[in-house]
């Protein structure tokens, strides 16, 4: 099974550099199963170039920066041979303790009725989601429905919560759904903001379609900020922590 990894960023600074260095470390427990296409602009779009393909040969790696984000991604997902699609971003890194448990995690989604996975702030879904119908629940994640009114009561408890994130695993047909939905926003866009579901959009998206959400019952990406400053994210110092303990064996 292959997981196709998409994305369009710009390492145009030194600390986006060190964010990219970092996380293409933080991929290679995964980096077996991924099938990587992605845009990398700005100042060290060449290093970064260099740097992801020496560690995945078979990486398609493009320096658009004429094209819109959607133009991009759209490209990106229609070329894909893989039903499953990660979207990434250099500053959310893969620090799963054990690379078997999201493969497992994948194949079950894989073969489910959901259409999302979602693989980052999962201490938010944990706080938000059981809030749904719970459609099916096993020892690795729970599902849930997702539609125009059982997602009202998530909105009423937590009215900022998103309906949908740029970081996380899609089928191929909700991620072009959402794309489409999004292009008025998008065709004017370089960076990936305006795929993102805020409640305001949501609430149109859900007019059009429900899908249904599997969310782990453990941590698979971590966002990783320069300093910790909310409890869903993990600060820089502690995620390099993490990576060295895996280099030497220990997770």
């Amino acid at each position: 099974m292959r997981l196709s990894a998409i994305g369009s960023v710009k390492i145009n600074s030194r600390w986006r550099k060190n964010l990219f260095f970092h996380d293409i470390q933080s991929l290679e427990p995964i980096f077996g199963i991924l099938s990587i296409r992605v845009n990398i602009v700005g100042k060290y779009a060449d290093w970064a170039k260099k740097e992801l393909l020496s560690r995945s040969h078979d990486a398609v790696v493009t320096n658009d920066d004429d094209s819109s984000y959607y133009q991009i991604t759209k490209n990106q997902i229609e070329n894909s041979e893989e039903d499953i699609i990660l979207f990434w971003e250099e500053d959310s890194w893969f620090l799963c303790s054990h690379g078997e448990l999201f493969f497992l995690l994948l194949s079950e989604f894989k073969n489910s009725s959901a259409e999302v996975l979602s693989v980052v702030h999962l201490l938010t879904s944990w706080e938000t989601k059981p809030l749904l119908p719970t459609v099916k629940d096993t020892y690795l994640y729970r599902e849930y429905k997702v539609d125009k009114e059982s997602q009202k009561k998530i909105w009423e408890k937590h009215p900022s919560a998103y309906l949908a994130g740029i970081m996380a695993v899609y089928k191929k047909k909700l991620a072009l759904d959402i794309l489409e939905f999004n292009k008025p926003y998008l065709e004017r866009a370089k960076s990936d903001h305006q795929f993102e579901l805020s409640r305001e959009k949501g609430e149109k998206f859900l007019e059009k379609r429900s899908f249904t959400e599997m969310v782990p019952k453990f941590h698979v990406f971590r966002e990783v900020f320069r300093f910790q400053t909310v409890e869903r994210v993990i600060g820089f110092r502690k995620a390099l922590q993490v990576l060295k303990l895996r280099g030497k064996g220990y997770l």
